[in-house]
Order: structure tokens, then C-alpha cells, then sequence
């Protein structure tokens, strides 16, 4: 997932607080991912960087750098992400690769 262009579908709606954010039909490259607390995925940018922000979980209070929701972003066919998915395959291929060096 890392590295993966990306095309942002939905740029609306974007929380006031964050002051650098996506605009729709540009591509952009994915910097990180991070599961938010509510389980949903979100995707950091190689082209925006925000600085952090504080917020109030379940836990208590911290600051973080702002992500994008997973579901304002295609891949360039124009398919929907599925960031869980792609992590899966991407764990699966280094398996296959560590097992092949490993001779099983």
C-alpha cells in the first residue's frame, strides 16, 4: 500500500481543523496507513503533511497528524480502496518470499 498512487474521489466535508487536505481528481501517493479507533482506515500523504492536531479518545487525550478516510480515494483504474485487503496481500507475498529463501 505504501507508495500507492491514489486518486481522491471526495474531497467535501474535510474537519476545519485540518488545514492542508486533498482536492478531487488529483493523484497523490500513499505515505502511510493507520486503523483508526473505530476500526476504519485511513491513508496519509506523500504530498500533504499536516501538523498535529489534538483529540479525545476513548483513553484520554492526544495529538496526531491528521488522516484521510480510505473511502476519498480510488486507485487509478478507478476502483475503491480496500486498504485491509491490500495489507493482507501484501503480508502474504512476504510470506511466500521468506519461505522460498527458507526452502520450504
Amino acid at each position: 500500500m505504501l507508495g500507492k498512487e491514489v486518486i481522491c474521489v471526495d474531497a467535501k466535508r474535510i474537519p476545519a481543523e485540518i488545514p492542508n487536505h486533498p482536492a478531487e481528481g488529483k493523484v497523490y501517493t500513499v505515505r502511510k496507513t493507520f486503523k483508526n479507533e473505530n476500526g476504519r482506515w485511513g491513508i496519509y500523504l506523500t504530498e500533504i503533511v499536516n501538523p498535529a492536531i489534538m483529540c479525545t479518545a476513548a483513553w484520554g487525550r492526544y495529538k496526531f497528524e491528521p488522516n484521510f478516510a480510505e473511502w476519498r480515494f480510488t486507485d487509478l483504474l478507478g476502483q475503491p480502496l480496500d486498504v485491509e485487503a491490500a495489507l493482507r496481500e501484501e503480508l502474504e507475498t512476504v510470506e511466500v518470499e521468506v519461505d522460498k529463501k527458507q526452502g520450504a
